[in-house]
């Protein structure tokens, strides 16, 4: 049986021993315990502007002795994402957090701080006149840096003498290499799902760089947040759900294309490449067939309730930076020569792959752990009901015999 408990702190948070400063202010706190489990989730503004805030959640066990006995950890969402991608479970909705990759690593030693970007605590609408949020210009990678100084503060307060881990899917797996160059000595290990953040194909940076070019002018043009792309993807989910057989409205689609048919054609359909996808050419996001009418690995529910649970909005400021560094813009990686620690890449053969050994060769680290999947698309580690296996368990294997704190 599941306990809640929850306390609501608004403004003026005093934490005791706590190792943040100013700019950070704790605006709301909610904490629950859950079969076992704390769940700790701040609101915190980063400076002046109520718009730069941004969210943690800590997930432990809730045992009096976890700073003693647990691992810190901090983990970075996907691109449209919030903490939720980590603490949805596997039925629909997602409302078996027991079951969720959070949870799973909790009981398996690690004290979790995951981040939400700013852009989760915009709601739809708020910012269509894009100038009430000129602010999320500048949303980009700086700012993913700028928050992580906060929870690396929280993670300092919990276990003073401890370096926590860092990692994440996608981009947050990318946030995590800017982290590493930034410090590259605060950092005990490094987690890259699908990750990169450098590549060195000729072909590929000519087509980031006309993607780089094309969101910088939007950005300069007030363009500063895409509204577009979760909307899309969420009503794609929706018509599939409610209407499966109904033809699709979207022009997106062949004409007599169902909706069902276009649910498993927008996430299956190997991408353009850049500059009119984010993804390298060939890429799947998940991988399946609209002729056998599957996916091959994912959950239909895990992948709903996470589609249903992105950001309204993304900043293009943040897609902006890793176009460029793709593109060769050595502003998130000039540095990562002097990282020595640990690397734990999960590498998907249908999404970045063996791409992400271009940064990884610019570490120097001599001890980099490669887990393959070579038939699964970006998401598919994300969405498959056997995520425990195939993710959560190697992090914690590789944890425990190769990071050393």
């Amino acid at each position: 049986m599941s306990s809640f408990l929850w306390f609501v702190l608004v403004s003026c948070l005093s934490v005791a021993g706590v190792a943040w400063a100013q700019p950070f202010t704790v605006v709301h706190v909610t904490e629950q315990q859950t079969q076992g489990i704390n769940r700790i989730q701040y609101v915190v503004q980063n400076g002046n502007n109520p718009l730069n805030r941004f969210g943690v959640e800590r997930v432990v066990w809730a045992g009096s002795l976890a700073p003693v006995f647990t691992t810190p950890m901090i983990l970075v969402p996907a691109l449209s994402n919030s903490a939720r991608l980590f603490t949805l479970g596997n039925a629909p909705g997602g409302v078996d957090f027991g079951r969720s990759m959070a949870a799973n690593l909790a009981r398996g030693g690690l004290d979790l701080f995951i981040y939400s970007p700013r852009e989760t605590f915009l709601v739809p609408g708020q910012c269509a006149n894009q100038a009430d949020c000129a602010v999320a210009a500048d949303w980009g990678l700086r700012a993913f840096l700028d928050d992580l100084a906060f929870i690396r503060g929280l993670v300092t307060d919990a276990h003073p003498h401890r370096r926590p881990i860092i990692g994440g899917y996608s981009l947050g797996g990318m946030v995590a290499l800017a982290a590493v160059n930034e410090f590259p000595d605060a950092y005990a290990g490094v987690v890259l799902g699908d990750s990169t953040l450098w590549l060195t194909d000729p072909g590929l940076r000519a087509g980031y760089a006309i993607a780089c070019q094309g969101l910088n002018d939007a950005i300069v043009a007030g363009q500063v947040l895409d509204d577009q792309l979760a909307p899309l993807a969420q009503l794609i989910v929706q018509l599939a759900l409610t209407a499966p057989q109904d033809p699709s409205p979207l022009p997106l689609f062949p004409p007599g294309t169902t909706n069902r048919q276009a649910y498993l054609l927008f996430f299956s359909t190997p991408q353009p490449g850049p500059p009119a996808s984010l993804f390298p050419v060939g890429t799947v996001l998940i991988a399946g067939s609209v002729v056998e009418d599957r996916f091959f690995f994912a959950s239909e529910n895990r992948l709903n309730s996470q589609v249903s649970s992105f950001n309204f909005y993304v900043a293009n400021a943040t897609v902006r930076d890793v176009m460029c560094s793709f593109a060769g813009d050595p502003t998130f990686v000039d540095n990562l020569a002097s990282y020595t620690g640990p690397i734990l890449a999960f590498e998907l053969g249908l999404g970045f792959g063996e791409l992400a050994n271009d940064v990884i060769a610019l570490t120097s680290s001599s001890d980099v752990k490669i887990r393959p999947h070579p038939n699964f698309g970006h998401a598919d580690l994300l969405t498959t009901p056997i995520h425990g296996l195939l993710f959560e368990l190697q992090i914690l294997e590789w944890i425990y015999t190769d990071v050393l704190f």
